[in-house]
């Protein structure tokens, strides 16, 4: 049997819906997002073998319903928390508005060693974090997982499955600039035949189109 993984990204958030933020990690779901969530659970229809969630707060509580859903499935948190390219004392009373010049500057700058500041990893470290959520993947039992992740999560993904390049993280991280632009709906679906790598259009046909959100 193929195995067969669910990148998921979570609901909307209070940062996504340029609310004050405190930390990276701690940023909740709006009522929207729990709305989103619940939808997305409904409309899930395989049955996993494995619920994986990053450590923030927004991947947990998109996959509250799903978990609830699937009560005796396993859960696992795995390091496919976002990319926290910022410094977390950046996202301190800030809005996401707010943070978009420091941002910028930090594309500009396409130095993928670079540490912005306390807390932050550079490129380099994020694509090997997910080099190794890869290998998890690879040494899992299980055949039907579902993973609950992030937005620059999903693009990054995607690039390093569509160009298979791995390790030159300069011609990476200038692809990744056009990546990082490409839309990525909240509670969108990216599915992986993991053993052929042959991969879905990301899915949102189980969100009415007016409860969709970047």
């Amino acid at each position: 049997m193929n195995k067969t993984v669910w990148f998921i990204r979570h609901a909307q958030s209070t940062g996504n819906a340029g609310e004050i933020t405190h930390s990276p990690s701690g940023i909740p779901l709006t009522d929207l997002g729990k709305r989103q969530a619940q939808l997305l659970s409904e409309g899930f229809d395989v049955q996993p073998d494995l619920i994986v969630t990053s450590r923030y707060i927004r991947t947990k509580e998109t996959a509250q319903d799903f978990m609830s859903r699937f009560s005796k499935v396993s859960h696992e948190e795995w390091p496919l928390h976002e990319f926290t390219y910022l410094s977390p004392d950046r996202y301190k009373g800030t809005t996401m508005g707010e943070r978009k010049p420091m941002a910028e500057k930090y594309w500009k700058d396409n130095d993928p060693e670079l540490v912005e500041g306390p807390g932050a990893e550079s490129f380099t470290e994020f694509v090997a974090r997910i080099e190794e959520c890869f290998s998890k993947i690879d040494a899992a039992p299980q055949n039907n997982i579902v993973i609950f992740t992030h937005g620059l999560v999903i693009r990054l993904i995607l690039l390093l499955q569509l160009t298979k390049q791995y390790r030159d993280c300069f011609s990476l991280m200038q692809k990744y600039q056009d990546m990082r632009k490409f839309p990525v709906a909240n509670a969108c679906i990216l599915k992986i035949t993991w053993d052929t790598k042959e991969m879905s259009c990301l899915d949102v046909s189980h969100m009415p189109q007016d409860l969709i959100t970047f």
